[in-house]
């Protein structure tokens, strides 16, 4: 580990370089993916050592989750508990959605207020009660006990996701033209 922070190699690097094609994947992921929702065994680094940064990374806990487990995915609405419950775009990739024990997600509103990090969504949308839109300046990491399961609806459409990671760009600062409507 040692060795690891001075090179500035990360524990998902090092795991990355041990890790050869067709060992170790999990069936539909790429090692990438592997080494990086993969912790080093409890405790121990990914070259066997005694690690207190390692332990870090170690699910806890009876609700820890597995390959297979069901988790929120990308795409698809949720009912959320934020200041109150209401739903919320899930934009972590799946890979990420699988393991982690926190997702990232863009809040949505019915009060529709046109702005250049909002995006707007029909009723039916996503399975939506009422025309809302999604607030992406106010996208956060939430817990996954604090998401309703099933899915609200269908996923929504590509073309929507993609204007939402172009409005969180823009929340962010960066220079992102407005698509004509």
């Amino acid at each position: 580990m040692i060795a690891m922070m001075i090179t500035g190699i990360t524990w998902a690097e090092s795991a990355l370089r041990s890790t050869t094609l067709g060992q170790g994947t999990i069936s539909g992921t790429t090692p990438l993916e592997v080494a990086l929702a993969r912790p080093p065994a409890s405790g121990r680094d990914t070259h066997g050592r005694t690690s207190a940064a390692a332990t870090l990374f170690t699910p806890r806990g009876a609700g820890s989750l597995e390959v297979g487990t069901l988790a929120p995915r990308r795409g698809h609405l949720y009912w959320v508990n934020l200041d109150k419950r209401r739903p919320a775009l899930v934009l972590s990739p799946d890979y990420r959605n699988r393991y982690a024990s926190d997702i990232i997600v863009v809040p949505c509103s019915v009060r529709l207020r046109p702005a250049p990090t909002h995006v707007m969504l029909r009723r039916g949308q996503g399975g939506l009660a009422e025309n809302s839109v999604l607030k992406c300046e106010q996208i956060t990491a939430l817990s996954k006990a604090d998401v309703a399961e099933p899915a609200i609806g269908k996923p929504l459409p590509t073309a929507i996701l993609r204007a939402v990671e172009r409005a969180v760009l823009r929340a962010i600062g960066v220079p992102v033209p407005l698509e004509p409507a």
